[in-house]
């Protein structure tokens, strides 16, 4: 582990919707990133902004519990801390998420 002297952000898909374009603002910004199931080539495009990358795969899904403490262990194993975090999936919950269970997802 190294700590990271720039900011840290966790991007949960980077394969479609708005993952790559906050990517690629991320790293334009001066983040350190990590990428759940990144698009075929954003990962060099990243590093090319000046971002150090490290992805984790098969995470999309964020209804398994598992998924986002995969990507918040590489991002505290590569960079030693996380300063921001974007999830977002497919699925539209309606409710209060604060009263919602796993099965309702």
């Amino acid at each position: 582990m190294s700590q990271s002297p720039r900011p840290v952000a966790i991007i949960n898909d980077g394969s479609f919707y708005v993952g790559p374009p906050l990517a690629r603002a991320l790293a334009s910004s001066g983040f350190d990133l990590v990428v759940g199931d990144p698009a075929e080539g954003l990962v060099s495009e990243l590093e090319s902004l000046g971002a150090s990358v490290v992805t984790v795969s098969q995470v999309r899904d964020l209804t398994q519990p598992e998924n986002p403490q995969k990507l918040v262990q590489a991002a505290l194993d590569a960079f030693g801390r996380i300063d921001s975090a974007v999830m977002f999936s497919g699925l539209i919950v309606t409710g209060s998420i604060l009263k919602s269970s796993r099965e309702d997802l």
